[in-house]
């Protein structure tokens, strides 16, 4: 029974770390890019944790270690949320992940991935 406990704890350790890295591949990119990120959030279910830092962005850490994501403000939100686009800056709003270039957009995707590559290196 403990060893189960141990794998089943060393299981959700280890995404964790690869969801983190993963997440944090995405992010840096849309930073180095200058899209504004709301959030970045690891797991699932009801926020146990939440800081914002000095840019705007909301770092979360959910009940379940399972998942992650890094919310990117897009046109569409700014569209459909009016409430988010007056918390914003007349720079957030010109930089939104839709502005931006396709080669920008795919580095941006792609370097979940590849954090997640270079990690296994």
């Amino acid at each position: 029974m403990t060893t189960t406990l141990i794998y089943i704890g060393s299981f959700i350790a280890l995404l964790g770390v690869l969801v983190t890295i993963h997440e944090y591949g995405h992010f840096i990119f849309a930073r180095i890019f200058k899209v504004h990120v709301q959030r970045f959030s690891i797991g699932m279910g009801p926020v146990i944790y939440k800081r914002l830092d000095k840019y705007g962005t909301e770092f979360a850490i959910s009940a379940l270690p399972l998942g992650g994501y890094v919310s990117m403000i897009t046109n569409k939100l700014i569209e459909h949320e009016p409430e988010v686009k007056e918390q914003l800056t007349e720079e957030q709003i010109k930089n939104t992940f839709d502005s931006k270039p396709k080669w920008q957009r795919a580095l941006i995707m792609f370097a979940g991935p590849l954090a997640n590559f270079l990690l296994s290196i």
